[in-house]
């Protein structure tokens, strides 16, 4: 467990006390979700966690975000990062309009899961 305040209804631990550990580390891949994703980018409700999760991004060198269909067009309290920090968008069920043109346009890896 990284060092920091552990928040209960996150389940995780957050602060500058875990932003500074996970900097020492460096990663192939980096797997988060998010409060929400739209046009703009990925979003967070907690900005402790977004601040986590950038962090991570930072010390990844392939992002990959895991995102379900209620969280499409959702913008929450903090982005974390724009669409074109993201390599691969993992999501349970198809998507259209500006979000999907938006995905396209960063040339983000588009997957769709099945049951």
């Amino acid at each position: 467990l990284c060092p920091g305040e552990y928040s209960h209804e996150q389940g995780g631990v957050a602060g500058s006390d875990t932003t500074e550990f996970l900097k020492r580390f460096h990663a192939d891949k980096v797997v988060l979700s998010g409060g929400g994703i739209t046009e703009d980018g990925l979003y967070e409700f907690d900005p402790n966690f977004a601040w986590i999760k950038r962090v991570m991004l930072d010390c990844a060198q392939e992002h990959i975000v895991i995102i379900d269909h209620s969280k499409y067009g959702q913008k929450v309290m903090d982005r974390v990062c724009p669409l074109s920090a993201i390599d691969h968008i993992v999501v349970d069920r198809s998507l259209d309009g500006p979000l999907l043109q938006s995905i396209n346009d960063a040339g983000i890896h588009l997957h769709i899961a099945r049951d």
